[in-house]
C-alpha cells in the first residue's frame, strides 16, 4: 500500500490517448487494431494491453482522433491513424 498510486478513471469518451484508454487505429493496409494503453508494470503483471513504454504505446500516447502517428517497429516504420478512443467506466 505504501507504493500504491491513485489512478483516475478515464471518461467514456476521452479526447486524448492516455493510460487506461483503448485506442483504435487503422494501419497503412486499412486494417483496424485495438490497443488498451497500460503501464509497463500492468503489462508484466496481467499480460494484457499495450505498454506505454513500447514503440506503439509511445507513439499513441497523447494522440487525438484523426491524428496520424509514425511508429518505429523492428520491421520498419509504419504509420497509423487514430480512428477511435474509448475510456473506462467508473
Amino acid at each position: 500500500m505504501r507504493r500504491a498510486e491513485i489512478v483516475e478513471v478515464t471518461p467514456p469518451s476521452p479526447e486524448r490517448a492516455a493510460l487506461g484508454v483503448t485506442v483504435e487505429v487503422e494501419d497503412e493496409q486499412g486494417e483496424r487494431h485495438l490497443y488498451r494503453l497500460v503501464s509497463a508494470e500492468e503489462r508484466v503483471l496481467c499480460g494484457e494491453g499495450c505498454s506505454v513504454e513500447s514503440p506503439m504505446g509511445k507513439a499513441l500516447l497523447g494522440a487525438r482522433r484523426g491524428e496520424s502517428r509514425e511508429v518505429a517497429l523492428p520491421r520498419g516504420t509504419v504509420e497509423v491513424e487514430v480512428v477511435g478512443l474509448r475510456g473506462t467506466l467508473a
